[in-house]
């Protein structure tokens, strides 16, 4: 395992536990309405469910940044 993968595992450990202790900490119920959407749900769920779509997100922005470079790299090659 090379250095870099082993610091990437550790921030993603120390993202985890941040975000448990953040998620235990807002237990509250709040209302949460999207367009016609009427839901309540704790803020703990709402911050999980956030952060989980910003990570989605993340993985499609870099994956297509990754496909755009390969397409260039393929495309001066011809």
């Amino acid at each position: 395992m090379t250095t870099a993968s082993k610091i990437k595992w550790f921030l993603l450990i120390v993202m985890g536990v941040l975000m448990l202790i953040i998620a235990f900490q807002n237990l509250e119920v709040v209302e949460v309405r999207i367009l016609l959407w009427d839901r309540e749900m704790t803020k703990a769920l709402l911050l999980a469910g956030t952060a989980l779509i910003g990570f989605v997100m993340g993985l499609l922005a870099r994956t297509l940044w990754q496909v755009r470079a390969w397409r260039r790299g393929q495309s001066q090659k011809s």
